[in-house]
């Protein structure tokens, strides 16, 4: 329970029925159960005066299932009106949606606490007729009106294609008549569980290359959306056998079907997808697998953006090598392919119009994705080397460990669990070193520049560079805390510019 501004008692809808999410809850089996839990449901049916008040779509859908919800759909006549005599009521912020339609959002509370009310004009002579022109059926269902004796009404059979975990279109036209409704099958597919009705299915497949003349905000809004959800996988198997995927993403055409060879089992797409399956079981495993760190795992696995992300990340992590394979060797190599694949990934985030926090972080987990192989394979790695790996990747160093180690079970279709111990326990020690940094006072970076060096003697080139990145892993070692530091490190190696620039030849020349 909380309190509005205007000193209303809330609570968040049937969220609010039980705290532990592993308890199973009675999903309300009535209208005036499922309007019992609606917050200021008597608010709201004060504000709509005598006009017929009725909780539609999503609310009323997600009611039925017994899930929680912060976002409660009504309709009613003279929707602008009403919506602003609830938010006077309720002390909430009152937001036009349309003009070209009576749509008004009523906005109450802030942060986890938000709640959003709006308010709608009928579009149809009737409820049942404006809940037929809905997308699915599943969101055609309606209680009301608000009062003694309230019903369910439920023209599209919305309630049974619940009952067996269906998204059904209400009708062709209806997906027809919004294009991003073809995403948004899939979408409701990740986030409920269910699985998209075959001629559903197929009307999608039809109507995929229609995507196109949606805003690219409005997909990508629905990426995000399905991406967080928790059949994310399933959803974008289907969402590609419907050329959907395709239309959204291009760049993952070439991807699908293309062999790696190696140690690898499945095609590029393929292996992809299963990274993601293998994502979401770490996530779900995280006490088992990283019984130290469960708690760091499911914290930034249980924000909804730093989710979707991740997940985003694994379906992309690979989007360069087709463009970047070459046979060398005997084999397919992909040189490269994880800094290519992070423009890529960057250019893909940017067109769908992604948060800007969301697009960098796709682009630093892709990026980084083959970072952490010479940790899951090759010698142990040294604190110094784990401390700076912890530092480039900031707080998305759990999202590097959860990809990677996805990316590693992807493989092929068994897991050599003998084999995952010490490469997890490995992984472990590099959250162990996240959790203690994070615990540090940090301190300032020490900044130097080039002509700090010049100052010092050392003579002006590319090398610099390099000096100057010594200088970084120092500080992330913490061997240095502070620019006088810095400056007395570089000086008290008199050899060091030398060192690096013989060291770069034999490098060249191997």
């Amino acid at each position: 329970m909380w309190t509005s501004p205007a000193g209303v008692s809330l609570t968040r809808g049937w969220c609010a029925v039980t705290s532990d999410p592993a308890r199973v809850v009675r999903a309300p089996t009535s209208a005036g159960e499922i309007l019992a839990h609606v917050p200021l449901v008597r608010e709201a049916r004060r504000a709509s005066g005598r006009r017929r008040l009725y909780l539609v779509g999503g609310a009323a859908r997600d009611g039925l299932l017994g899930r929680p919800t912060a976002d409660f759909d009504f309709l009613v006549k003279d929707a602008p009106e009403v919506a602003a005599r609830f938010a006077r009521t309720v002390g909430g912020r009152l937001v036009l949606l349309h003009e070209d339609w009576p749509v008004a959002r009523v906005v109450v509370g802030r942060g986890a606490r938000r709640l959003d009310f709006d308010f709608a004009s009928p579009r149809a002579d009737s409820v049942s007729g404006d809940l037929q022109a809905r997308d699915f059926t599943i969101n055609g269902i309606a209680a009301g009106p608000l009062g003694a004796h309230p019903r369910l009404i439920d023209p599209c059979h919305g309630r049974h294609d619940c009952s067996r975990r269906l998204i059904r279109m209400t009708s062709a036209a209806a997906l027809e008549a919004d294009p991003v409704r073809v995403v948004r099958a899939y979408r409701f597919a990740s986030e409920l569980g269910f699985r998209v009705e075959r001629r559903t299915h197929r009307e999608c497949r039809r109507l995929a290359e229609r995507v196109r003349l949606s805003s690219a905000e409005r997909v990508g809004a629905e990426m995000v959306r399905l991406c967080a959800g928790g059949s994310a996988r399933r959803a974008l198997d289907g969402m590609s056998d419907a050329g959907v995927l395709q239309v959204v993403i291009p760049e993952l055409a070439p991807a699908v079907g293309m062999w790696q060879g190696g140690a690898h089992e499945y095609d590029v797409f393929a292996h992809s997808l299963l990274a993601i399956e293998r994502l979401l079981t770490l996530i779900d495993q995280a006490p088992r697998v990283f019984p130290d760190h469960a708690g760091d795992v499911r914290a930034y696995a249980g924000h909804d953006e730093r989710r979707a992300a991740l997940v985003l990340a694994a379906l992309l992590h690979d989007v360069a090598k087709p463009e970047c394979r070459v046979w060398e060797g005997g084999r397919w190599r992909f040189f490269a392919h994880e800094a290519r694949g992070a423009a890529v990934a960057d250019a893909i985030a940017a067109r769908l119009r992604l948060p800007k926090r969301m697009r960098r972080r796709v682009k630093l987990l892709v990026g980084a994705h083959m970072r952490l192989l010479p940790i899951m394979g090759g010698d142990p790695p040294t604190e110094r080397a784990k401390r700076r790996l912890v530092r480039d990747s900031g707080p998305d160093i759990t999202g590097l460990v959860l990809l990677s180690l996805a990316d590693r079970r992807a493989l092929t279709h068994d897991i050599d669990r003998d084999g995952e111990r010490a490469v997890v326990a490995r992984l472990e020690s590099l959250l162990a070193v996240a959790s203690e940094m994070a615990r540090e006072p940090q301190p300032t970076r020490p900044v130097i520049t080039g002509s700090d060096l010049i100052a010092l003697g050392l003579e002006p080139g590319p090398v610099f560079r390099e000096i100057l990145e010594a200088v970084e892993e120092a500080w992330s070692a913490g061997e240095v805390e502070t620019r006088e530091e810095a400056l007395q490190w570089v000086a008290e190696r008199p050899g060091l510019q030398k060192d690096l620039e013989n060291g770069r030849e034999g490098d060249d020349g191997s």
